[in-house]
């Protein structure tokens, strides 16, 4: 298991880090919805950017989960890194405790969207995002590139939704969690992987 260091220094200049933890990073999520339009939708179809969307339709605070997350990703003693990479790269997740959640004001639903964070990396086939929004409960999302459906991982813990996007609640603890699902992740992936 590998984990992703901080970003060294500060932000390149021109990056979409260095632009959202600007002086106009709130007009930029907040009014225009940058995040969703500019970052997420050059690597999202058309079809899941409906959904990517609607959270996000009315100007205004809603967007705030948008604009928190880039200015979150560590560089040099910025906060704690959430994201991990197994099966050689094959398979990323991140994760939010309990904690870490009350602290910013929010709640798991409203950070769904960090989904984007695993998926994002080169050769991730299999994402994943751990929340503990309530004491011993923890949501996951899972999310598949390619040919790999999601949807019979998330039945294994009573979950549900589409070949490519699909979710789960177990009532454990977000470490206990990690530790049911990623091994099975890990499988899902192989058995898919000897029948192609």
């Amino acid at each position: 298991e590998a984990i992703i260091q901080p970003m060294g220094g500060m932000p390149e200049p021109g990056t979409m880090f260095e632009l959202l933890r600007s002086d106009q990073g709130e007009r930029l999520v907040l009014e225009e919805n940058y995040f969703i339009e500019q970052v997420l939708a050059r690597s999202v179809g058309e079809e899941a950017m409906v959904e990517y969307r609607r959270p996000y339709l009315e100007p205004g605070e809603s967007r705030m989960p948008t604009l928190q997350w880039p200015r979150e990703v560590p560089f040099d003693d910025g906060p704690e890194d959430n994201t991990r990479i197994v099966a050689d790269g094959l398979i990323v997740y991140s994760f939010a405790s309990y904690d870490e959640i009350k602290d910013a004001g929010c709640t798991a639903a409203d950070i769904d969207d960090q989904i984007s964070v695993p998926r994002s990396l080169a050769g991730a086939r299999l994402a994943l995002l751990f929340t503990e929004g309530n004491k011993g409960k923890t949501r996951i999302n899972f999310r598949s590139a390619n040919r790999i459906s999601v949807l019979e991982l998330a039945a294994q813990f009573k979950g549900g939704g589409h070949y490519h996007a699909a979710g789960a609640v177990l009532n454990c603890p977000l470490q206990e969690a990690i530790d049911q699902v990623i091994p099975r992740a890990v499988e899902h992936l192989a058995s898919h992987d000897k029948h192609t």
